[in-house]
């Protein structure tokens, strides 16, 4: 029913809206199993860090996902013992080092990598309104004294173990960071509580102009809005499919323990009812998705072993899970947009117009499309608004194909040009040239 959907803005004629069901879990589910998939890629190191800023700065605040949340497993891999490789600057010192590390944990002191995780969790952040200090966090040995030798800059926004902030001082004789948090207060934390650094959004003059002439916002301010190139349209697409997917899969989990007819066709699981048994089998098929990913379910020993995660997904959900049995695919062509995007320099100017509106509070559809008409440089375009569903677990996006919109910039050009011509006519005929197009063209 397209009436109890949320409206698009007067940007839109939507061709496509896609309904995105069980947000809270399945976005999370897809992203995982995204990011396992890129890691395990045979991808450039460099190419993988552009795809994760893509999630970090773009695809993370568009479907709402939390950056804490998505930095979970690094700050739970920084706090387990020796999880940061040691610097040896020579072998004696590193002698001495090990020695003294040995002597403070046998004798029950603070061994700073056996009680790392104490360090973490004890510690208390407390407001700089009230107490304005806050303990000293993490530890100097390890990746700290790798970012000693090179210390971030003053003011550059970081992610740390208690949020996001901006640095604001560095003192040498320790290695501690003072840090001014989001949230409030200030944190003075070494180098391995900092998570890593986020790009600072560049302001533009362009996009002022253009959102000062705007008057209209999107109806919700939960609301987002993007335009991209083709390779964006063709990411969104596949990977509403994804998360279709995974939807699917779990609910046939809970079908297939709870359905007394097709109990006795899939494999039995044991659990304490059948809550604990369905989230157990939706369980085991993310792990099979990940055995796929990682090549345990190819086909390099014969015919009969190409079917092997589909029968095995057959025995675990049922005759409906047909549709599963080529996400390995599904994943492939997801990450091959993605790539895609990462690489290109028009995606790359929009993302950072899309995160100039986010960082002003609200998206205004002309001035967004009228600042991509600009960049597109002769691309087709296309439009997407992406709108949570109010009290709901669902949420909805509206696609249209905008096609080659850089005339639209040209004829904006055009009439300034001829109102300034009528205006100057009579003082610089014939001794002016003609104004530069405004459109920013790729090298």
């Amino acid at each position: 029913d397209m009436s109890k959907l949320p409206p698009p803005s007067s940007l839109f004629t939507p061709h496509m809206t896609f309904v995105y069901e069980d947000c809270s879990w399945a976005q999370k589910d897809a992203y995982r199993i995204l990011t396992y998939s890129l890691e395990r890629g045979s991808i450039s190191p460099m190419d993988k860090e552009r795809c994760h800023r893509v999630w970090r700065d773009f695809l993370a605040h568009l479907f709402g996902m939390n950056l804490t949340w998505m930095q979970a497993p690094a700050l739970a891999y920084a706090s387990t013992p020796h999880s940061a490789p040691t610097v040896v600057s020579n072998g004696e010192e590193s002698g001495e080092d090990d020695e003294d590390d040995d002597s403070s944990n046998a004798g029950g002191g603070n061994g700073n990598d056996d009680n790392m995780d104490e360090d973490v969790d004890v510690t208390e952040i407390k407001d700089t309104k009230s107490a304005g200090e806050v303990a000293v966090v993490g530890d100097i040995d390890g990746m700290g004294f790798l970012l000693d030798q090179q210390p971030i800059p003053a003011g550059t926004q970081v992610s740390t173990t208690y949020g996001e902030g901006s640095i604001s001082s560095w003192r040498k004789s320790d290695g501690v960071y003072e840090v001014q948090l989001a949230k409030g207060g200030s944190a003075y934390l070494r180098a391995d509580a900092i998570l890593c650094t986020i790009d600072p959004v560049q302001k533009s003059p362009l996009t002022e102009q253009c959102r000062s002439s705007d008057s209209e916002e999107l109806a919700s301010p939960n609301d987002r809005l993007v335009i991209g190139t083709q390779s964006l349209y063709l990411f969104f697409r596949l990977h509403q499919i994804l998360v279709k997917r995974l939807a699917t899969a779990k609910a046939l989990a809970y079908k297939s323990t709870n359905d007394k007819s097709i109990r006795t066709h899939v494999e039995q699981m044991v659990g304490d009812g059948p809550e604990d048994i369905g989230r157990k089998r939706y369980d085991a098929f993310l792990s099979m998705v990940y055995g796929l990913i990682e090549g345990g379910y190819t086909n390099t020993q014969g015919a009969n072993e190409g079917g092997k995660f589909e029968e095995r997904v057959r025995c675990l959900l049922g005759q409906g899970a047909y549709e599963l049995a080529t996400i390995d695919k599904l994943i492939n062509h997801i990450q091959k947009h993605l790539q895609q995007l990462s690489g290109d320099e028009t995606m790359h100017s929009l993302i950072e117009v899309y995160r100039r509106h986010a960082d002003a509070g609200s998206f205004k559809p002309n001035a967004f499309k009228q600042e991509a008409a600009y960049i597109s440089d002769g691309e087709n375009m296309f439009a997407f608004q992406y709108c949570p569903m109010p009290s709901s677990d669902k949420s909805v996006m509206f696609h249209e194909y905008l096609g080659d919109i850089s005339s639209t910039a040209e004829s904006s050009d055009d009439n300034g040009e001829a109102d300034d011509g009528d205006a100057e006519a009579s003082d610089s005929a014939g001794d002016s040239e003609p104004p530069t197009s405004k459109r920013q063209r790729r090298s």
